[in-house]
């Protein structure tokens, strides 16, 4: 079979994750306001054809100006450019590549909050090209 031109996913991997929470949360006093950032990171040093990125993702609780967790997860992603793809390079590095590795720190997020007793947290949907 031909090889199609375009990107493939060549590795997924966690590569950073930190996880603190306050000891004593009161979960009834007061919502949790959460926000999540997020920054794309590319590596350099790759083989010829191989495109490495990676995504960060903190998010942090706060009830009342004090912050009562934060979680942080850092996937690395490599891909295999294929030929003449017709998507240009600097567009996957930046829109689709980080939009791939998304649901797998959106998984580790939540699993980490439910093991840490925070309840379900799911993040949403990202939109990369914004």
């Amino acid at each position: 079979m031909e090889k199609q031109d375009g990107y493939a996913i060549h590795t997924v991997a966690l590569i950073e994750s930190s996880f603190a929470r306050d000891i004593n949360i009161d979960f009834a006093k007061q919502e949790i306001e959460t926000k999540l950032s997020l920054e794309n990171f590319e590596l350099e040093n790759t083989p010829e054809g191989v495109i490495v990125v990676a995504v960060m993702a903190t998010l942090v609780g706060r009830q009342a100006e004090k912050e009562v967790y934060k979680i942080t997860s850092k996937y690395l992603g490599s891909f295999k450019k294929n030929g003449q793809p017709q998507l240009p390079e600097d567009t996957f590095k930046t829109i689709n590549a980080p939009a791939i590795l998304f649901p797998f720190i959106r998984e580790h997020i939540s699993s980490t909050a439910l093991k840490a007793g925070l309840g379900n947290l799911l993040l949403p949907p990202v939109n990369f090209a914004v």
